[in-house]
């Protein structure tokens, strides 16, 4: 078995050539003396790192008249309430910083 010290990159090419040698991870990681937790770990954690959120982009047509918070919630969990009366500029750098 290797090292638990191994470099995530180096995790990163076994995962990618696991991916593209047709193989069971369980084949892979017999052939080539890995843990198969490990390669199923890693494979999940690559998986999650190359996910790019999507952001929508919508245009208010009118204000409404309720004062009824704007809920944002994000497809890994996060949620966020924004007040109806919110700086449109803020809510637009809010944004942009998540993306």
């Amino acid at each position: 078995m290797t090292n638990s010290r191994t470099p995530a990159t180096t995790w990163h090419e076994r995962v990618a050539q696991w991916r593209s040698s047709g193989l069971t991870a369980r084949a892979y990681a017999d052939e080539n003396n890995l843990s198969l937790e490990r390669l199923r770990y890693w494979s999940a954690r690559s998986r999650r790192e190359t996910q790019v959120p999507q952001l929508l982009r919508v245009r208010v047509v009118s204000a409404g008249t309720a004062a009824a918070p704007l809920e944002l919630r994000s497809p890994s969990g996060w949620m966020m309430r924004i007040d109806a009366g919110a700086d449109p500029g803020w809510l637009a750098a809010v944004l942009q910083a998540l993306r």
